[in-house]
């Protein structure tokens, strides 16, 4: 992901759906600027809001990819140790799993 410093300095259109966003924002409050329809004022304040809407949506974002990734580890984990299990049944097996599922370590 740019930041949105970055985003500012392109003169092409970005490729992810956020930085797209935050450049046409960027581009309309220019365009309206250069045609007399906002003050100058009021194109820096509109400016700081899209900057700062785009910079919690990128924060949210990096977030869900995060859970997501940490959500698809353990995935891949608890199915290893469940095939395991279904071959071998053992004690030290279900314990693993058990710690696995509920996020404590047993003693």
């Amino acid at each position: 992901m740019l930041t949105s410093e970055e985003i500012l300095k392109l003169k092409e259109p970005p490729s992810e759906l956020l930085e797209l966003h935050l450049y046409q924002a960027l581009e309309i409050i220019r365009w309206r600027y250069h045609n007399n329809q906002i003050n100058k004022e009021t194109a820096f304040k509109l400016k700081d809001r899209a900057v700062k809407k785009y910079d919690a949506q990128v924060k949210q974002y990096e977030f869900m990819t995060n859970m997501f990734k940490e959500h698809v580890e353990n995935i891949k984990k608890t199915e290893t140790l469940k095939i395991e299990f279904r071959k071998n049944p053992n004690l030290d097996t279900a314990k693993k799993l058990l710690e696995l599922y509920s996020g404590e370590m047993f003693i």
